[in-house]
C-alpha cells in the first residue's frame, strides 16, 4: 500500500489518459485511495485519510509528500475515520463511524483517538476503557468537540450527553482525563463555545419537540438566559459562529418580519445588527473564514441554487481577494480553502466540479504559488467527463423544482439519447447537488442522458420546502418526478418511448411507484435497496430513537393503514407493465431485505417478470467493489436492453 500511495500522489503530473472506449465499470466504482488532507500548524506535515482492504485509516506525511511517517490503524470491526484534524504540531486527532452502507451516512461511535506523528503516545480518549459512557445511546450520539483550546496544546473542549443534560467538558489529549467545565440549561442540548472554549450558546428541544430554544450565556460567570423561541417546523435563527472577538453571535435570521440574511447579535445587549442578505431559499452550504487560525471569523458563505454561488460580506477583505483569484485560476469550477497553517503561509485547497472529483494544492500564500498534491480518483480522465447542467421547471401544482440533466458526451446528432431518471434517496432533507457523481458519470458514458430532481421534500431549498411536504410520497412528490419526465420531453431532451426510471433507497421506492402510477410512461425501472412496502419501516434501524420513530410517524404515516396501501408500491403491482430490477443487500439495516423478498414475491404472483440481485452481506448499498461491478454492469445490460438505442 505505500508504494501505491506513493505513486498516486504524483498522478498529478504522471497519470496517463483513459479514452472514452476503454473507461470500464471499475474505473467509474473504486474507491479513492487516498481522500483528504489537512496540513499541520507548523506546515511541516500532512494528515491524510487513506483506504486500504476497504477500509479509510489515517496516515502521516511530511511537507513534500514523499514520504509515509506513519499509518494510524486505531480500530477495526467495520469502524473506520471519520473526522479528523490537528491537536498541535506534534499530534493528531481521530473520531471514528460505524458504517451502515455507502447510502447511508455512518454512524457515530463514541469513539475518538489520539496520537502523535511518529505513532507513539497512541490512546483512545473516549470512551474511557473502564466504562463506555452512554452505555448503548452513545454508539449513535457521541460527543461534539467544540474548541481545540488555541493556548493549550494539551486539552480540547468537548461536549456529551450523560443522563439527558448536555456537558462541556475539558479533555487531555494525552491522558483521556475530562474535567466539567459547564452544562447545558436544557436536556438533549447542544453547546456552542466560543474561540476561547467559553460556552455561551446552547440549542435544544423541549420534551415532546413541538418548541426550539435558543439560551445565551454571555460571560463565564453569568446564567443561561433564555433568548428565543420556534415552532420546531417554523425554526427561523440558525447559529454560525462567534465574531472573531466573542463578542458576537453570527447567524442566520429568516424571519418574516426583517429581511433574510445574515445577523451579528451582541451577546450582552441581545441587539442584532445586520451584516449580509441571502436571497432566494437556496441554503446556505458552507461559511467562509478569514486566516485567523485561533479567532476564525466568517467573511462569506456558498450555496448552491443550482451552480456553486460564493458571496463575500466584504468583497475587498483580503481573503476574499485571493478566493477569487483562485476562482480566476480554475474556472467553471469550486475552490475550497480545506485549511491552513498556524501563521497563514500555507494553506491547502481543494479544487471540483462535475466532471472532476477533485484535485488538492498546496499554496503559499506569500507567492501565490499553487503546487499539486494529488487527485482524488486520479484514474478518471476529467475530459471524458460529462457536463452536468442545472435545470428548473414548474409542478403541475405551480411550484418551482429544480434539477440537474447530463447528456452524453457522444450523443449522436440528430438523434435523442435514451434516458434514466434517477431519484434520489432520503427523502426528507437529501438533495442532488451539482458536482462529480459516478453513478452518473457511467450512464452518460455510456450513452444515456440523466434526469436527476429535487422533488418536494428534498433538502437544499429551507424548511418550509422539507416539512411542508411530509406524508406526500407516492402522490405529490411523485408527481414532481412524473413532470420531470414529461418536461424533459417536452423540451426535446428525451423521447417518451425511450425513459427508464432507477433509484436507491426513497429512489427505488419512488421507481417502484413510479412505473406502477404511469404504466406507459417508462419502459422500465429499477429499485436499488428500495422501500416498497411503507409497514417495514418498523424494521428499520431509525426506530432505534425516539426522534427516528417520531419522524417515521409524522413523515410516513405509517399507523394509517389506508395511508400506506394507498402510497407502497406493493400494493400496485398489478398496474405495473415496465420491466423490473430488484436490487437488495441481505443486511441493509435501514431498508431491511424484507422489501426486496416480499416485492418480489408480489411481482411473481401478479405475473410480471422480473430480474433480481441480492448480494447477502451487503448494507445499504453496496461496498464490495467486485459486487458494484457486476450491479453497474447488470444495470447497464437491462437498460441497454429495453432502452439502449438513441432514437
Amino acid at each position: 500500500m505505500l508504494k501505491i500511495l506513493t505513486i498516486s500522489w504524483f498522478l498529478i503530473a504522471c497519470s496517463h489518459q483513459v479514452t472514452a472506449a476503454n473507461i470500464n465499470t471499475e474505473t467509474f466504482f473504486k474507491n479513492p485511495d487516498l481522500t483528504s488532507i489537512k496540513i499541520s500548524p507548523d506546515g511541516k506535515h500532512f494528515a491524510a485519510t487513506i483506504e486500504t482492504d476497504g477500509t479509510k485509516k489515517l496516515a502521516i506525511l511530511d511537507i513534500n509528500a514523499t514520504k509515509i511517517k506513519h499509518i494510524f490503524n486505531f480500530s477495526s470491526d467495520k469502524k473506520e475515520i471519520g473526522n479528523y484534524g490537528w491537536l498541535n504540531n506534534e499530534r493528531i486527532f481521530a473520531a471514528m463511524v460505524q458504517k451502515v452502507g455507502p447510502l447511508a451516512q455512518p454512524r457515530a461511535t463514541g469513539y475518538l483517538f489520539a496520537g502523535n506523528i511518529n505513532g507513539k503516545k497512541t490512546i483512545q480518549l473516549l470512551p474511557s476503557k473502564s466504562k463506555r459512557i452512554g452505555g448503548a445511546r452513545d454508539y449513535q450520539r457521541g460527543y461534539e468537540i467544540l474548541n481545540r483550546l488555541p493556548n493549550d496544546d494539551k486539552h480540547i473542549l468537548i461536549s456529551h450527553v450523560d443522563n439527558t443534560y448536555t456537558y462541556a467538558y475539558k479533555l487531555n489529549v494525552y491522558t483521556g482525563k475530562k474535567k466539567v467545565v459547564d452544562k447545558s440549561p436544557e436536556k438533549y442540548a447542544r453547546l456552542y463555545a466560543d474561540h476561547t472554549g467559553n460556552p455561551k450558546i446552547s440549542t435544544s428541544f423541549n420534551e415532546d419537540r413541538s418548541l426550539f430554544k435558543i439560551h445565551i450565556k454571555a460571560t463565564p460567570e453569568g446564567e443561561w438566559e433564555l433568548f428565543k423561541e420556534f415552532d420546531e417546523k417554523n425554526i427561523q435563527m440558525e447559529v454560525y459562529d462567534f465574531s472573531a472577538d466573542n463578542k458576537n453571535l453570527i447567524y442566520f435570521d429568516g424571519a418574516a418580519n426583517k429581511e433574510t440574511g445574515i445577523y451579528s447579535l451582541d451577546l450582552n445587549s441581545k441587539e442584532s445588527t445586520f451584516i449580509h442578505p441571502v436571497k432566494g431559499d437556496a441554503e446556505v452550504l458552507s461559511h467562509l473564514y478569514d486566516f485567523n487560525y485561533d479567532s476564525p471569523e466568517i467573511i462569506g458563505f456558498t450555496r448552491m441554487p443550482g451552480y456553486v454561488e460564493t458571496e463575500f460580506f466584504d468583497p475587498q477583505h483580503p481573503v476574499a481577494k485571493i478566493y477569487r483569484s483562485l476562482f480566476n485560476s480554475f474556472q467553471g469550477q469550486v475552490v475550497n480553502i480545506v485549511n491552513t497553517s498556524r501563521d497563514g503561509k500555507l494553506a491547502v485547497i481543494r479544487v471540483w466540479s462535475d466532471y472532476n472529483p477533485g484535485n488538492h494544492y498546496l499554496m503559499d500564500m506569500n507567492s501565490n504559488k499553487v503546487t499539486p498534491l494529488f487527485k482524488t480518483l486520479p484514474w478518471i480522465d476529467r475530459k471524458q467527463m460529462a457536463s452536468m447542467q442545472p435545470i428548473e421547471f414548474v409542478a403541475r401544482d405551480g411550484l418551482e423544482i429544480r434539477g440537474y440533466l447530463t447528456q452524453p458526451m457522444n450523443q449522436p446528432e440528430g438523434k435523442l439519447s435514451p434516458m434514466v431518471l434517477m431519484v434520489h434517496g432520503g427523502p426528507y432533507g437529501v438533495t442532488d447537488s451539482w458536482g462529480y457523481n459516478p453513478e452518473v458519470q457511467f450512464l452518460s458514458h455510456h450513452g444515456y442522458s440523466v434526469l436527476q430532481v429535487n422533488y418536494r421534500g428534498s433538502g437544499g431549498r429551507g424548511a418550509d420546502f422539507q416539512y411542508d411536504h411530509y406524508r406526500q410520497m407516492g402522490k405529490e412528490m411523485q408527481h414532481d418526478l412524473t413532470d420531470a419526465t414529461l418536461w424533459a420531453v417536452e423540451q426535446g431532451h428525451a423521447s417518451k418511448e425511450n425513459i427508464c426510471i432507477y433509484g436507491a433507497s426513497y429512489g427505488g421506492y419512488a421507481a417502484l411507484m413510479g412505473v406502477a402510477q404511469e404504466p406507459d410512461l417508462y419502459q422500465c425501472a429499477v429499485g436499488y435497496v428500495g422501500l416498497y412496502d411503507i409497514q417495514l419501516t418498523r424494521k428499520s434501524d431509525i426506530v432505534q430513537s425516539e426522534s427516528g420513530q417520531r419522524f417515521l410517524d409524522e413523515a410516513w404515516n405509517r399507523d394509517d393503514t389506508d395511508f400506506v396501501k394507498q402510497r407502497s408500491p406493493i400494493y400496485h403491482v398489478d398496474k405495473i407493465k415496465a420491466a423490473v430490477m430488484l436490487v437488495h443487500g441481505g443486511k441493509d439495516p435501514r431498508v431491511v431485505v424484507d422489501n426486496y423478498h416480499d416485492m418480489s414475491k408480489a411481482l411473481d404472483q401478479a405475473g410480471i417478470n422480473h430480474e433480481k440481485m441480492l448480494k447477502p452481506y451487503e448494507g445499504h448499498g453496496f461496498y464490495d467493489l467486485d459486487n458494484k461491478i457486476e450491479l453497474y454492469d447488470k444495470v447497464q445490460a437491462f437498460f441497454d436492453q429495453h432502452i439502449g438505442q438513441a432514437q
